[in-house]
Formats: C-alpha cells, structure tokens, sequence
C-alpha cells in the first residue's frame, strides 16, 4: 500500500495581519482547518482511493497565537510515514505565522 498525506485548504488563503493589512498566501497547502488529508493506493500509485480521509491535528498554544487565532493551523510536512504494524505515522511542525514556511 502506498499512502500519500498532504495538507489541503480550500478556505482561507489571506489573512489580516497585525498592523490591518490583507497578507495572501503563496500556497494553499501549509494552513490546515481540522488536519492532514490522506488518500491511498493498492496499485503501486496508479490510482488512489478517491475520498480525502481526514487525519485530526490536536489545536495548540502555537494555533491561538498565529493570524488566525486558531481556527486555522499553519504547519508544514515534509515526512515519509513509517507504516508500523497497523499505523502509519509521520512527522509535521506547526509555525507561529501560520504560513507553514518558518
């Protein structure tokens, strides 16, 4: 099985920052509203089940303190899961600004 986990926004790509400006985000795949996606495949990645599976991330004291105020996450993963008997896990931080970059 080969799994593919990324992050996926599809609402909220600016954000009003401290001094009341509108900052637009280069990229849509670093600000998570409830998690990860994650799709999979049998096929050796010719195709993948079509649904995203939603994987939870825990809100933290980063999330309420970045652009948001946490009810967007910002956090970047960069990461190949480890399939360990019959859990997959992999490795991701959170950034304060929320842009996934810092």
């Amino acid at each position: 099985r080969v799994y593919c986990i990324y992050g996926y926004n599809e609402a909220q790509l600016n954000y009003v920052d401290h001094n009341g400006e509108l900052v637009d985000l280069p990229r849509g795949d670093m600000q998570l509203q409830d998690g990860f996606c994650m799709k999979y495949s049998d096929d050796g990645g010719l195709t993948f089940y079509p649904q995203r599976i939603y994987i939870p991330v825990r809100r933290t004291k980063i999330d309420r303190e970045n652009p948001w105020r946490g009810s967007t996450m910002g956090a970047f993963h960069c990461d190949k899961p480890s399939v360990i008997g019959d859990s997959v896990y992999f490795a991701f931080q959170k950034t304060p600004e929320g842009g996934g970059e810092t």
